[in-house]
């Protein structure tokens, strides 16, 4: 669907609102049904459309309703006309059935089960001498491996970014620099004002820790143009940025627990 097709979509919606409206005052059920059947295989299409493709841009005053209008299927939200009378009629939403045929149609076009286990399998895993995790540590490593897998690579390296700075704050708590909060490194996060550079200098500052200062600043420093925005990942630099993630944070409990 062209961003043309898309508005002309998006007016066509309002329009029909506004019609069905008024067969309903002028009672034509005939109509009503016509119109609302037409309402709903459009919104479906939209739909469609909207989870096939993350955005939409429709620049111009012109298109300032069909934007509107989009917003809100995107939003999951009803249109006025769905809040006072279709609901009533039809449901306009993608139904099971729909959502299964997008949802195949989408995934294996690029990706198959086989290259999911692979990607997995390629991605690794944390290995650590600790009895257990801060439980954000556990669960952005999950989201890292499984955005490998499924080729989100930008993603990969924002989440190793997070990774290395939820652990080196718990290395602190460890090292009794930072009081824990029942592991919680969202607060030890809120008291410490420090930037992650600022961290590794002073955990590395100790002698047990020195050998991992250019490790811990490489990833650090190899992740700050995606995490701004500044330059996209492909599949080398996440690879290569979980690897030595995973790495280093091993190195860091290996020294922390011994």
């Amino acid at each position: 669907m062209s961003p043309e097709d898309l508005k002309q979509s998006a007016d066509r919606l309002d329009e029909l609102g506004r019609l069905i409206a008024r067969s309903c005052i002028e009672y034509d059920p005939k109509m009503i049904a016509l119109l609302a059947t037409e309402f709903a295989e459009t919104k479906r299409r939209v739909q469609t459309h909207l989870i096939e493709n993350p955005s939409a841009q429709l620049p111009g005053v012109e298109a300032a309703s069909a934007r509107s209008i989009l917003r809100k299927i995107a939003a999951g939200e009803a249109l006025p006309i769905e809040d006072a009378l279709i609901w009533r009629i039809m449901d306009c939403n993608l139904d099971k059935e729909d959502l299964e045929e997008i949802g195949t149609q989408e995934l294996y076009s690029w990706i198959s089960h086989v290259e999911y286990a692979s990607g997995l399998y390629k991605a690794g895993a944390l290995i650590i001498n600790c009895g257990s995790l801060p439980s954000n540590l556990s669960t952005f490593l999950g989201e890292a491996r499984q955005c490998f897998a499924f080729q989100q690579y930008n993603a990969v390296c924002s989440l190793c970014r997070a990774m290395l700075d939820i652990s080196v704050k718990d290395i602190f708590t460890k090292c009794g620099i930072l009081q824990s909060d029942d592991r919680n490194v969202v607060q030890m996060a809120g008291r410490s004002h420090q930037n992650l550079g600022d961290l590794i200098n002073k955990v590395t500052h100790r002698p047990e820790f020195a050998h991992l200062r250019a490790a811990l600043h490489d990833i650090r420093v190899s992740t700050n143009p995606i995490v701004h925005g500044g330059k996209a990942a492909d599949e080398h630099r996440a690879i290569g940025t979980l690897r030595d993630a995973l790495r280093v944070i091993h190195e860091l409990y290996e020294v922390v627990e011994q």
